[in-house]
């Protein structure tokens, strides 16, 4: 059993006793405290060996017999919930962000509440107990410490894990440039996006793909307002966008370990007014339609349940000679230019985001990637922004 920040909401006193009343033994992903530990360091142990295992669950307030859960014990300590989040922000290293949810209960007119705790698996990475000095990881029933054999095994894991992604973010930008795509695009300009969970350098997984058969709407292409036509492939399923099968704009590949490729062919090319061909690259649009689809993406990763942290790559490939209309934005109304100046490279890659938590602002962490491509038009930053740094929609 894993209790995700998304069932939160379902957890009430009556789903606590109904664990005690089945007998839900603690287990790889479980463990029962029946209070807070006074020891920060015992505290940052047992969150970090949770991350470094498979994720998992820390209730605080249950009591437990031999593994198995006997009543609820209410916490009445003040401050708990920040406390616990500061030793994983502070007491651990690298920190981690975890959820918290505190639940009230009442056992015989003792109120208090009850903890519980939700751990991300952090693959490959793995996390220090800070003032022990030492890595832990979860095995059935108990936490200990990893021999120096497991860590030196991790930290060459998490290595070799990083080369693999970059191997093959490169070896996708390549193929998808020279056109050698899952479907024939005809444009030259692409929008690329590229999510890569850090889990997928594992080959034991094997996420089940089959809901987005029936639902492809929560896998949609950039930008797609025409036909979807999704289909299973040796990689996992393809959902393109187009007015039929043979003319497709855009395409999204699920792979089984986590990886979402999506690819864009129709909102850069030539715009034809009165006869005449221009170049503008409409930013506007494009930035709220990437904010779109990285949004629904993670919501789908967040769906499958697929590991943190996450690796978001970003490239805008063949725009050399496009510019910007910058009156089409209020905030230049005012100024004599009408179009910023030409981009001179033919592809701009945008720096690549990590996020190590589901419940994450798209539109601030992927600003500083678009500003990247204004300044490659001479200008300062992102006018779809506020001064606060807000999207404006």
């Amino acid at each position: 059993m894993l209790i995700t920040p998304d069932k939160f909401e379902i957890i009430n006193q009556e789903f606590f006793e109904s664990l005690i009343q089945n007998g839900i033994e603690e287990n790889l992903h479980l463990d029962y405290k029946e209070k807070v530990d006074l020891n920060n360091a015992e505290i940052a142990k047992d969150i970090s060996s949770f991350a470094n295992k498979d994720g998992g669950n820390i209730i605080y307030g249950i009591k437990e017999f031999n593994q198995k859960p006997t009543k609820i014990t209410p916490i009445q300590e003040k401050g708990v919930r920040e406390r616990i989040d500061q030793i994983a922000l502070n007491g651990i290293d690298p920190s981690l962000n975890i959820r918290i949810k505190p639940v009230d209960v009442d056992v015989d007119g003792v109120k208090g509440q009850i903890f519980v705790i939700s751990i991300p698996k952090k693959y490959p990475r793995i996390h220090q107990a800070k003032k022990r000095k030492k890595y832990y990881q979860r095995t059935e029933f108990t936490t200990s410490a990893m021999s120096n054999s497991e860590i030196e095994l991790a930290f060459n894991l998490a290595h070799e894990s990083n080369e693999k992604f970059k191997k093959f973010r490169d070896d996708r930008i390549f193929k998808i440039k020279k056109n050698r795509t899952y479907i024939l695009l005809q444009n030259s300009s692409k929008i690329i996006i590229l999510l890569i969970p850090m889990s997928s350098a594992d080959p034991s997984i094997n996420l089940n793909l089959e809901p987005y058969i029936s639902d492809p709407y929560k896998i949609d292409p950039i930008n797609c307002s025409l036909g979807r036509f999704v289909k299973r492939n040796i990689n996992g399923l393809l959902c393109t966008c187009g007015q039929t099968k043979k003319n497709i704009i855009s395409y999204v590949q699920v792979y089984r370990n986590g990886i979402i490729e999506s690819v864009d062919n129709d909102l850069i090319k030539p715009t034809l007014i009165e006869d005449q061909e221009f170049e503008i690259l409409y930013l506007d649009y494009i930035e709220r339609e990437i904010i779109t689809a990285v949004q629904n993406y993670v919501n789908v990763l967040k769906d499958l349940n697929v590991g943190l942290p996450i690796q978001i790559s970003l490239f805008i490939v063949n725009v050399k000679g496009y510019y910007i209309d910058l009156t089409r934005f209020k905030k230049l109304l005012f100024l004599r230019l009408s179009k910023s100046s030409l981009i001179e490279r033919e592809d701009i890659t945008l720096p690549d985001v990590i996020i190590d938590t589901y419940d994450v602002n798209v539109e601030k962490i992927l600003k500083p990637g678009f500003d990247i491509v204004w300044n490659a038009c001479g200008q300062k930053e992102s006018l779809n922004y506020d001064d606060h740094g807000n999207f404006i929609h």
